[in-house]
Protein backbone atom coordinates (compact mmCIF):
# COMPACT_ATOMS: atom_id res chain seq x y z
CA UNK A 1 0.00 0.00 0.00
CA UNK A 2 1.22 3.79 -1.03
CA UNK A 3 1.20 6.13 2.07
CA UNK A 4 -0.57 9.27 2.06
CA UNK A 5 -0.39 12.34 3.86
CA UNK A 6 -2.34 12.53 6.82
CA UNK A 7 -5.23 14.97 7.70
CA UNK A 8 -2.31 16.65 10.65
CA UNK A 9 0.21 16.58 7.78
CA UNK A 10 -1.91 18.40 5.35
CA UNK A 11 -2.26 20.77 7.97
CA UNK A 12 1.70 21.45 7.81
CA UNK A 13 1.97 21.54 4.15
CA UNK A 14 -0.82 24.43 4.23
CA UNK A 15 1.29 26.12 6.69
CA UNK A 16 4.65 25.88 4.09
CA UNK A 17 2.70 26.73 0.84
CA UNK A 18 1.69 30.01 2.70
CA UNK A 19 5.53 30.18 3.54
CA UNK A 20 6.94 29.26 0.16
CA UNK A 21 4.47 31.63 -1.60
CA UNK A 22 5.23 34.67 0.62
CA UNK A 23 9.11 34.05 0.62
CA UNK A 24 9.14 33.44 -3.47
CA UNK A 25 6.84 36.58 -4.41
CA UNK A 26 8.84 38.64 -2.50
CA UNK A 27 11.94 37.67 -4.05
CA UNK A 28 10.44 37.79 -7.70
CA UNK A 29 8.79 41.01 -6.53
CA UNK A 30 5.27 39.65 -7.20
CA UNK A 31 2.61 41.36 -5.80
CA UNK A 32 -0.40 39.56 -4.57
CA UNK A 33 -3.00 40.37 -7.48
CA UNK A 34 -0.46 39.39 -9.66
CA UNK A 35 0.22 35.99 -7.76
CA UNK A 36 -3.29 35.11 -8.71
CA UNK A 37 -2.82 35.11 -12.12
CA UNK A 38 -0.33 32.60 -12.23
CA UNK A 39 -2.53 29.64 -12.04
CA UNK A 40 -1.74 26.78 -10.63
CA UNK A 41 -2.64 23.69 -7.95
CA UNK A 42 -0.67 21.51 -4.99
CA UNK A 43 -2.73 17.93 -5.29
CA UNK A 44 -1.30 15.16 -3.10
CA UNK A 45 -1.87 11.42 -3.98
CA UNK A 46 -5.24 10.82 -3.55
CA UNK A 47 -5.67 13.79 -6.16
CA UNK A 48 -3.21 12.22 -8.59
CA UNK A 49 -3.96 10.65 -11.73
CA UNK A 50 -2.22 7.60 -12.44
CA UNK A 51 0.44 8.83 -15.19
CA UNK A 52 0.92 12.13 -12.23
CA UNK A 53 2.34 9.29 -9.65
CA UNK A 54 5.91 8.74 -9.97
CA UNK A 55 8.74 6.55 -7.86
CA UNK A 56 11.02 9.25 -9.23
CA UNK A 57 11.10 12.74 -6.58
CA UNK A 58 9.57 14.52 -4.19
CA UNK A 59 7.22 16.19 -6.45
CA UNK A 60 6.93 16.98 -10.25
CA UNK A 61 5.03 19.42 -12.16
CA UNK A 62 2.19 18.81 -14.66
CA UNK A 63 1.18 21.52 -17.58
CA UNK A 64 -2.49 21.69 -18.46
CA UNK A 65 -4.09 23.76 -20.88
CA UNK A 66 -7.18 25.09 -19.39
CA UNK A 67 -7.36 25.25 -15.47
CA UNK A 68 -10.38 24.45 -13.15
CA UNK A 69 -13.15 27.00 -13.19
CA UNK A 70 -12.41 28.05 -9.54
CA UNK A 71 -8.65 28.65 -10.28
CA UNK A 72 -9.00 31.44 -12.79
CA UNK A 73 -11.67 34.32 -13.59
CA UNK A 74 -13.34 34.97 -16.44
CA UNK A 75 -12.30 32.82 -19.76
CA UNK A 76 -8.36 32.73 -19.14
CA UNK A 77 -6.91 30.93 -22.04
CA UNK A 78 -4.05 29.88 -20.70
CA UNK A 79 -2.26 27.22 -19.41
CA UNK A 80 -1.92 26.27 -15.46
CA UNK A 81 0.37 23.75 -13.47
CA UNK A 82 -0.23 21.32 -10.97
CA UNK A 83 2.17 20.39 -8.39
CA UNK A 84 1.88 16.95 -7.95
CA UNK A 85 2.95 16.22 -4.52
CA UNK A 86 4.35 12.54 -4.31
CA UNK A 87 3.22 11.81 -0.66
CA UNK A 88 5.14 8.24 -0.57
CA UNK A 89 8.32 9.57 -1.35
CA UNK A 90 7.92 12.26 0.98
CA UNK A 91 7.13 9.84 3.44
CA UNK A 92 9.78 7.55 2.88
CA UNK A 93 12.37 10.14 3.15
CA UNK A 94 10.82 11.68 6.45
CA UNK A 95 11.52 8.06 7.59
CA UNK A 96 14.50 7.27 6.29
CA UNK A 97 16.72 10.67 7.11
CA UNK A 98 15.93 11.43 10.68
CA UNK A 99 17.46 14.90 10.85
CA UNK A 100 15.07 15.62 7.53
CA UNK A 101 11.39 16.71 9.38
CA UNK A 102 8.59 17.04 7.49
CA UNK A 103 7.62 20.86 7.44
CA UNK A 104 11.05 22.39 6.83
CA UNK A 105 11.13 19.87 3.83
CA UNK A 106 7.62 20.82 2.58
CA UNK A 107 8.25 24.62 2.70
CA UNK A 108 11.38 23.48 0.37
CA UNK A 109 9.58 21.47 -2.19
CA UNK A 110 6.88 23.87 -2.60
CA UNK A 111 9.62 26.92 -2.60
CA UNK A 112 11.08 24.90 -5.21
CA UNK A 113 7.91 24.10 -7.63
CA UNK A 114 6.92 27.71 -7.20
CA UNK A 115 10.07 28.86 -8.39
CA UNK A 116 9.54 26.66 -11.40
CA UNK A 117 6.05 28.04 -12.03
CA UNK A 118 7.32 31.82 -11.83
CA UNK A 119 10.61 30.88 -14.42
CA UNK A 120 7.71 29.34 -16.60
CA UNK A 121 5.37 32.27 -16.09
CA UNK A 122 8.33 34.96 -16.57
CA UNK A 123 9.58 33.60 -19.46
CA UNK A 124 12.95 32.65 -18.03
CA UNK A 125 12.46 28.81 -18.95
CA UNK A 126 10.09 26.36 -21.45
CA UNK A 127 7.99 23.87 -19.98
CA UNK A 128 9.00 22.09 -22.83
CA UNK A 129 12.48 20.92 -23.02
CA UNK A 130 15.48 18.44 -23.89
CA UNK A 131 16.67 16.72 -20.96
CA UNK A 132 19.96 17.99 -20.55
CA UNK A 133 18.28 21.90 -20.54
CA UNK A 134 15.89 19.87 -17.64
CA UNK A 135 19.27 19.03 -15.95
CA UNK A 136 20.56 22.76 -15.90
CA UNK A 137 17.38 24.33 -15.22
CA UNK A 138 16.79 22.14 -11.89
CA UNK A 139 20.53 23.43 -11.20
CA UNK A 140 19.54 27.09 -11.79
CA UNK A 141 15.58 26.24 -9.44
CA UNK A 142 18.13 24.63 -6.72
CA UNK A 143 20.06 27.57 -6.69
CA UNK A 144 17.61 29.78 -6.39
CA UNK A 145 15.31 28.13 -4.17
CA UNK A 146 18.40 27.76 -1.80
CA UNK A 147 19.04 31.63 -2.04
CA UNK A 148 15.27 32.47 -1.14
CA UNK A 149 15.49 30.36 1.91
CA UNK A 150 18.42 30.85 3.38
CA UNK A 151 17.77 33.99 5.19
CA UNK A 152 14.82 32.39 7.22
CA UNK A 153 15.20 32.01 10.39
CA UNK A 154 13.66 29.70 13.42
CA UNK A 155 12.44 27.07 10.57
CA UNK A 156 15.29 23.82 10.67
CA UNK A 157 16.16 24.10 6.83
CA UNK A 158 19.70 23.38 7.61
CA UNK A 159 19.53 19.55 7.10
CA UNK A 160 17.75 20.10 4.04
CA UNK A 161 19.48 22.48 2.43
CA UNK A 162 22.31 20.52 3.04
CA UNK A 163 20.69 17.80 1.45
CA UNK A 164 20.58 19.53 -1.68
CA UNK A 165 23.97 21.04 -1.66
CA UNK A 166 25.35 18.99 -4.61
CA UNK A 167 21.96 19.78 -6.65
CA UNK A 168 22.70 23.73 -6.96
CA UNK A 169 24.38 25.62 -9.74
CA UNK A 170 27.95 27.24 -9.11
CA UNK A 171 27.74 30.50 -9.41
CA UNK A 172 30.18 30.72 -13.02
CA UNK A 173 26.77 29.02 -14.14
CA UNK A 174 23.35 30.21 -13.21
Amino acid sequence: MIQAFSSKEFTLIDRALEISEDVSCNYYHISASNWKKYGFEISHLAQLSREEITDQGLAQISRYVRPPEHLLPGDYPRDYYRVCLQDHNILQLIEREKEVELFPLMIYILTHELVHIIRFRKFQQRFDVSPEEKNVEERKVHQATFDILKPLRKINLEPVLDSYFGHRCPRYIC
